[in-house]
């Protein structure tokens, strides 16, 4: 807000536009005195702006300064600061702002102003060369009242301003951009009164004082000469003081002899400080005030920028951005002028799911603090599946998993599981080892489906991978992938005999020729031709009685038992048999038998003898006739 003054009684808009901005020193008392400590020097004209034409004003776009126009808002003399109408506050703001020379009561040297919020009341008080009533600043106002000296009688604003002098305040309130609601109050006859008003201001809310103690002769550039004090009350009642309010403050002073009255007039325009600040938070370049904001996968760096400008019409200062999740934000500066902006900048790590954070701002304009906040968003996307593959129901993630007989059937089945926070697609089973493939398509949070691939079992250690592939794609698109090793073991217990007869494999007859009754050798000799250890192994013969019990048997061993007898005779036939087992987490039962032969040799002769057709072993045999 712009803050300029220039001529007149203008103690009342310096002490608006202030707005408790500075820390009050001592209590103002409206006695036409200040009093050491009074009155802070920084609510007095003087802190002007750099303009130097009057093109430079903008009354209606005020920012943080006063801005006077010489003249009246019904007379515009188009004079304002920056061309030196008079002789304003100069280049060091301590000279005088009317004519230094031939004083009157009237020529001003230094406004100030100050509004007490708590107490709603509006201070104004100005020190002015010469005394009031003295319109030659002879310093006298008793003798000479044919030239507009008169003292007058005391009054409630004090002794020596009479009815042919005058200092008049009008208010104005810029409504849409024109000022109105007009009220004028008339300090005259060592009284105050209210000349007119549109808002209601009446005598009891206003009180005015002044003294001449200070009078200084003409020349004297000393410091005061004399001090007009004013308050008005309930200021609020009658008019906007919020913040970015405006309003016009037309100043008259002199007398009815004064001939230069032009320069103890003026308007004070004036806007009440406007600080505001604005924050906008974005998320990875996304300004996401709203859920879900931009997907990140989680692990990834997430940046987060705080654009801050300063909305208001004044400087900001102490200016401080923090998160409200903690995270440490880094800004260029803490101070911003009207209009200006800057970028703070944070950073982290995409955590998953919903994520909000509130950048806020906070920054002072004097003892005035203001505030804003801004949220932020993004969804932290975990996009992950799971396979689970299990061979025959065992979750044989290492080997062997489940024994299974060699040539059985084989189920694997694979379990997928959307583990993530995002729903997938192009959900698609595999495995390393088989032409298998399952296409699931989609899979919502959570879910879980399971797909089946059949075989037999192969002989030995087997193992294989199930393989999972699928996709998240919105805004931004992930492939996940996921597999899972099983296994069995191919079981292939098996047995083998081998019989031989007398050092002779005789699977086929006749074998052997064995004289009958000559010994006969059986060898049964049995071997482990499996891919498991055996237990409980035997031996029997199915034409003895022959058993022999091996028991334990190694893959690849061998061993022998041996069977004898006499031969017999003629064509023999037996069959070796074995019998065993393996037991682990499966059972089977092995068998086997061979075949064995020999030839039971009888090698004999016989002759029989018979006497004329008798056959006669014994005597007498036949009897026959001697010739």
């Amino acid at each position: 807000m712009k803050i300029k003054l220039q001529t007149g009684f203008c103690i009342v808009i310096a002490l608006l536009m202030m707005l408790s901005l500075v820390s009050s020193v001592s209590a103002i008392t409206v006695d036409g005195n200040k009093t050491s400590g009074e009155w802070n020097e920084n609510w007095a004209f003087g802190q002007t702006n750099n303009a130097t034409a009057a093109s430079e004003y903008d009354i209606n776009n005020l920012g943080d300064r006063l801005e006077i126009m010489q003249g009246t808002l019904q007379a515009d003399t188009g004079d304002y600061n920056a061309v030196d109408p008079k002789n304003d506050s100069g280049s060091s703001y301590d000279e005088s702002m009317a004519l230094n020379g031939n004083s009157s009561g009237s020529d001003l040297y230094k406004v100030y102003g100050h509004y007490n919020q708590s107490t709603d009341t509006l201070y104004g008080m100005t020190e002015v060369y010469g005394i009031p009533g003295d319109h030659d600043g002879n310093g006298d106002v008793t003798t000479e009242s044919s030239a507009g000296d008169s003292g007058g009688d005391v009054g409630p604003a004090g002794f020596g301003l009479s009815t042919q002098e005058s200092w008049s305040i009008a208010f104005y309130q810029a409504k849409n951009g024109v000022y109105q609601d007009y009220s004028l109050i008339q300090i005259s006859d060592n009284d105050w009164n209210i000349i007119d008003t549109d808002v209601g201001l009446d005598y009891n809310n206003v009180s005015s004082k002044f003294s001449y103690q200070n009078f200084r002769q003409i020349g004297d550039d000393t410091l005061p000469k004399s001090v007009y004090e004013v308050k008005v009350e309930n200021f609020s009642k009658f008019y906007d003081v919020n913040p970015g309010s405006k309003l016009a403050i037309q100043v008259g002073a002199g007398s009815s002899g004064d001939p230069e009255v032009g320069e103890d007039s003026g308007v004070v325009f004036f806007e009440i400080p406007n600080p505001q600040i604005d924050i906008e938070k974005s998320t990875n370049g996304v300004d996401a005030d709203n859920v879900i904001g931009p997907e990140i996968p989680i692990g990834d760096d997430v940046n987060w920028t705080y654009n801050v400008t300063n909305t208001g019409n004044t400087n900001l200062t102490n200016i401080s951005v923090t998160d409200s999740e903690g995270v440490s934000v880094t800004c260029p500066t803490n101070t911003l002028a009207p209009g200006e902006s800057m970028i703070c900048t944070a950073n982290g790590t995409a955590q998953e799911g919903q994520y909000s954070n509130i950048g806020n701002v906070t920054a002072n304009f004097s003892d005035i603090i203001v505030t804003d906040e801004d949220p932020s968003h993004y969804f932290g996307v975990n996009a992950s599946i799971d396979i689970e593959k299990s061979t025959n129901g065992d979750d044989a993630d290492t080997p062997t998993g489940p024994e299974i007989g060699v040539g059985d059937p084989v189920t694997w089945n694979y379990t997928v599981t959307n583990t993530g926070n995002v729903n997938l697609s192009s959900v698609e089973v595999s495995d390393n080892q088989t032409a298998f493939t399952s296409s699931i398509g989609e899979l919502a949070v959570g879910e879980s489906t399971t797909v089946t691939n059949t075989s037999t079992a192969m002989e030995g250690q087997y193992a294989n991978l199930g393989n999972v592939t699928g996709q998240y794609s919105n805004n931004i698109t992930i492939d996940v992938t996921d597999e899972d090793p099983s296994h069995y073991f191919g079981v292939n217990a098996s047995i083998d005999i081998e019989k031989s007869t007398n050092g002779d494999d005789a699977d086929t007859p006749t074998g052997p020729e064995i004289g009958v009754g000559d010994p006969v050798t059986w060898n049964y000799t049995v071997t482990n031709t499996g891919n498991v250890n055996l237990s409980s192994v035997e031996v029997s013969d199915n034409q003895t009685a022959f058993t022999s019990s091996i028991g334990e048997l190694a893959v690849g061993e061998s061993t022998t038992v041996t069977n004898t007898s006499t031969a017999m005779e003629g064509q023999y036939a037996n069959l070796g048999n074995v019998t065993g087992q393996y037991s682990n987490n499966i059972t089977i039962d092995v068998t086997d038998e061979d075949p064995s032969h020999y030839f039971g040799v009888n090698a004999s002769i016989d002759i029989e003898k018979s006497t004329n057709g008798d056959d006669a072993d014994t005597p007498t045999g036949p009897e026959i006739g001697v010739r």
